[in-house]
């Protein structure tokens, strides 16, 4: 009788540790960073009217896109994107990064919406 109270007792105490050990859920906050790389096919239309309108532009487009950083931080209940503050070598270029890898500003979504 005691044994089977004993091992009734462990198995219990054994179920009880994973059930009581998923209840203390802690997050943490993530941040993930991006960098953007820049790459214009020569042979495009949409290249070279960009070469008509503003030569060199594109090429200092690519040469300031690797200076360009976003970045996600989230958590359980919170994700922002945005942009990195900094300054650019050439901040039209990095204007015009920025247009087309189609960002528009800071995003912010809570879990209730």
């Amino acid at each position: 009788m005691m044994k089977k109270t004993f091992h009734l007792f462990l198995f219990f105490l054994v179920l009880s540790i994973p059930v009581s050990s998923q209840t203390n859920k802690q997050y943490g906050i993530v941040k993930v960073s991006y960098g953007v790389n820049v790459n214009f096919d020569k042979n495009n239309e949409i290249y070279k009217i960009h070469e008509k309108f503003s030569p060199g532009l594109v090429a200092f487009a690519e040469l300031v896109a690797p200076e360009v950083d976003f970045s996600l931080v989230f958590s359980d209940s919170t994700s922002i994107f945005y942009l990195e503050e900094k300054l650019f070598s050439d901040n039209r270029a990095a204007r015009f990064v920025l247009r087309n890898v189609h960002f528009y500003g800071r995003i912010k979504q809570q879990s209730n919406n």
